[in-house]
């Protein structure tokens, strides 16, 4: 009984931190968004590699925010 109460703290404290770092790249990600839509229509200049990265922090926490 004592290891599975071991093991279960263990991946209690593992799924706190992926959610905590989810939640902090979602945060991110809104502000990258923010970031896009202020350069492309106040100083009409975009960058593809920043929509792009969004693209892929989107994904990051789709999939493991789902997991």
């Amino acid at each position: 009984m004592h290891l599975d109460s071991k093991l279960s703290t263990r991946l209690d404290k593992f799924s706190n931190s992926i959610g905590r770092a989810v939640s902090w790249l979602t945060l991110l990600m809104v502000i990258v968004t923010f970031v896009i839509v202020v350069l492309r229509y106040v100083f009409d200049a975009g960058f593809i590699w920043l929509q792009e990265s969004l693209i892929w922090m989107h994904a990051v926490v789709l999939m493991v925010g789902a997991a």
